[in-house]
């Protein structure tokens, strides 16, 4: 019994390294729209409390970053950028800049990751709230 709780110890040291590791590798990566238009670039990574699982990002938008929006990770098109430090999304920069605002307190429950979503064309998953 004691080797299946090191075991889970080890394996959650080992997720939460690599978590900082994509968390790095998402710090201030260029976002890209589904055609390649440069939208922004990722200020903030949100993940699910209970599986430290990628949920959201905040973007600030333009050059200047004056506006930040909360972008699900279902509009990613992978979920690391790529070699360039570009993060591509499924979605067009019309959509993305019609994101909601990313919430002040680096904090997005279930319900506004539902509505984060929803603005941007997808619907929700199991277990966020609905309208």
């Amino acid at each position: 019994m004691d080797d299946d709780v090191h075991g889970e110890a080890d394996a959650g040291v080992a997720a939460a390294e690599g978590t900082a590791r994509d968390d790095t590798e998402l710090a201030s990566a260029a976002v890209l729209d589904r055609e390649g238009t440069w939208i922004g670039r990722v200020e903030d990574v949100y993940r699910a409390d209970a599986t430290a699982a990628l949920a959201a990002i905040s973007v600030a938008l333009g050059r200047l970053g004056s506006r930040t929006v909360l972008l699900p990770a279902a509009a990613f098109a992978a979920p690391r950028p790529d070699e360039e430090s570009h993060l591509h999304l499924v979605i067009d920069a019309r959509t993305a800049r019609g994101a909601i605002p990313a919430p002040g307190t680096l904090h997005a429950d279930p319900a506004l990751l539902a509505d984060a979503r929803r603005a941007v064309g997808l619907a929700p998953t199991v277990g966020e709230a609905a309208p």
